[in-house]
């Protein structure tokens, strides 16, 4: 981009710059030190291993996504923990969920993610619902069994309880926004301390493809 300014008989140029060099890993434009990989072999489902790699923190494998989902075909499985803006630990810290890629089990479609138990990271339940991103799932703060979710495909900011496998609508906003098609925060928000407030984004069928922001509601 480049601009010209007059001043008086005077002409300027200005050179706008932005994003001048596409991120490149490693030091050629810093002068922070390449890291060596790890050295370390994986370690076992539920082992440890300490390495300088890690900042000389110990690092324990919580599951092995290879065995306990699909040991046929594992390359279209990844088991994660999901975004760390907030805590995958419920409100007693006694269980955690991870998110799966996949269908698990194969063709059936058994839902995405995967609850642990803390103390020995034993699997506890994996939930018959479908669970992307878009999903949305947060613990509650205060109540242990309860998880908050939008099922897919529908505006209904709803509550999961892991022991019953029941869902509990809070509120439809298709009701309030009838041409709502979601509602998110764009996978990156959360609630407030205690999960009493929420900001949900109201969303409807893009136009001129475009989302549509019907509003934002608190």
């Amino acid at each position: 981009m480049r601009k010209l300014i007059l001043l008086g008989a005077l002409a300027i140029p200005l050179l706008g710059q932005f994003n001048s060099y596409r991120y490149t890993a490693g030091n050629k434009f810093a002068n922070f030190p390449d890291f060596e990989a790890p050295n370390q072999p994986e370690p076992a489902k539920n082992a440890c291993v300490q390495d300088s790699f890690w900042f000389d923190n110990t690092v324990c494998k919580l599951t092995d996504v290879l065995a306990q989902w699909n040991p046929i075909n594992p390359a279209v499985f990844m088991e994660k923990i999901p975004v760390s803006r907030w805590t995958t630990e419920n409100a007693d810290a006694s269980l955690y969920y991870t998110q799966i890629s996949g269908d698990v089990p194969p063709k059936l479609g058994r839902g995405q993610i995967a609850i642990y138990r803390a103390s020995d990271n034993s699997l506890y339940a994996h939930p018959n619902l479908t669970a992307y991103e878009g999903q949305e799932f947060r613990w509650s703060d205060t109540d242990p069994k309860v998880m908050y979710y939008i099922p897919i495909g529908t505006c209904q900011f709803s509550a999961y309880d892991v022991d019953t496998q029941k869902t509990t609508v809070i509120r439809d906003f298709r009701v309030d926004y009838p041409a709502c098609t979601t509602i998110r925060n764009d996978t990156e928000g959360t609630s407030s301390v205690g999960s009493r407030y929420w900001a949900w984004m109201v969303q409807g069928a893009p136009r001129f493809g475009n989302t549509r922001l019907l509003a934002i509601v608190v």
